[in-house]
């Protein structure tokens, strides 16, 4: 049985991977959606997309921040 993602567990693993490392305020909000999502009535595949896409969110904001500092 695969174990369903975890949002919170996700952006801890991407606050190693990026350059500037997630706040405290970014993960205690990702703890919480966390707690929200395990309580969806959702399958397991679209809990890992629902997850997917907002890692993805989080990282392209972050991206397009980035690129705009560099550009002014």
């Amino acid at each position: 049985m695969s174990k369903i993602t975890n949002i919170f567990e996700e952006f801890e693993k991407m606050s190693g991977q990026v350059v500037v490392a997630h706040g405290v305020e970014t993960l205690k909000i990702a703890k919480e959606l966390s707690s929200l999502i395990s309580g969806l009535p959702l399958s397991l595949a679209d809990n890992d997309k629902l997850v997917y896409l907002m890692k993805e969110q989080l990282m392209t904001a972050e991206h397009e921040q980035f690129l705009e500092c560099i550009q002014k």
